[in-house]
């Protein structure tokens, strides 16, 4: 008996594979077109959306590669979301096709049917998108896909314009923060060194090693004179280089005293300057995003589909599930 329904249930496996072939070889055919999407472009390397190795990872500079590949998965998401799809729809060529006809004027119906025949996914290793679209005409199929390609690509474009513009705004006001934090440290630097009569980086001069060479011969004719023959003359000599001495003595003190003040002032100055050399170079770096931005057309990051190839011609599509 066991034997008896193990054969029935074989039996009923094949002849429902059979029908399922037959039905698929004499039944009414499905066909599919494919295209590429270039999403990301790599620098000095044009696209060529029939080798995706030359779109590799390794050649995009400047991005991570795991966000591109997060980008590029949910776009592989929003090229079948029902606004592109709904959009699609209403493209001329489709709304004049049968197989819009079919519908009714219903739109929606029609977008949930496009949905189910829409399939995207990341091609490994590249930034390429690979749409294809099934539909029991080879010319729907062509056409559908091609309305699907435009309308996409169109309102990345759209949506890649808005970015950078809102980009390019918030650019600008960070770069005149920067100018203005700048001009207001020139302000403060220059109010302290007027308020604390700093001229210079280095106020004494040459006055320090002058000073050295006067005391120094002062006092070496002060040897000389205290060795010679007690007289007058020397005498007054003497009490004359001591006062020489002295003077300049007073105004060696003095010297080091208003360089040590000098110096003090410079270092409450240090943290202006650094703050006024940061601000400058932020302002330059926010110009160089902003130029960047600019040369690029597009925020970083963003996966602004460059190009899309043709929808290739339509082939018959040999294996698909009975409810397709």
């Amino acid at each position: 008996m066991r034997k008896l329904v193990l054969g029935f249930v074989v039996l009923l496996f094949l002849l429902a594979t059979g029908g399922w072939f037959a039905w698929i070889q004499l039944g009414e055919p499905h066909y599919r077109s494919e295209a590429m999407i270039q999403l990301y472009t790599p620098p000095h390397m044009p696209p060529d959306l029939q080798t995706p190795h030359v779109a590799n990872l390794v050649a995009l500079e400047g991005q991570s590669i795991g966000a591109m590949m997060r980008e590029i998965r949910n776009q592989a998401v929003l090229i079948r979301s029902d606004e592109v799809l709904q959009e699609t729809i209403q493209w001329p060529s489709i709304k004049s096709s049968d197989w819009f006809a079919r519908f009714d004027g219903d739109v929606r119906a029609a977008a949930t049917d496009l949905a189910r025949r829409v399939d995207a996914h990341p091609v490994p290793d590249a930034t390429l998108l690979r749409v294809s679209v099934e539909a029991r005409d080879s010319v729907d199929a062509q056409r559908l896909l091609d309305a699907l390609l435009t309308v996409y690509i169109q309102k990345r474009e759209v949506q890649a314009e808005n970015l950078v513009a809102q980009q390019s705004a918030v650019l600008i006001r960070e770069r005149e923060r920067a100018i203005e934090e700048t001009r207001r440290g020139q302000l403060e630097r220059d109010r302290f060194l007027q308020e604390n009569d700093v001229a210079s980086l280095d106020p004494t001069g040459p006055a320090l090693p002058w000073i050295a060479q006067q005391l120094v011969a002062a006092e070496l004719q002060l040897e000389l004179l205290e060795t010679a023959p007690d007289d007058p003359d020397t005498t007054s000599a003497i009490e004359q280089t001591k006062k020489t001495i002295a003077y300049w003595q007073n105004a060696q003190a003095t010297t080091h005293m208003q360089a040590r003040d000098h110096m003090q002032k410079l270092l409450m100055l240090r943290p202006i300057e650094k703050a006024i050399e940061r601000d400058q170079r932020r302002s330059d770096t926010i110009g160089e995003r902003l130029l960047a931005l600019r040369l690029t057309g597009t925020v970083p990051g963003f996966a602004r589909a460059t190009r899309a190839a043709a929808p290739t011609e339509a082939e018959r599509v040999w294996w698909r599930w009975p409810w397709d």
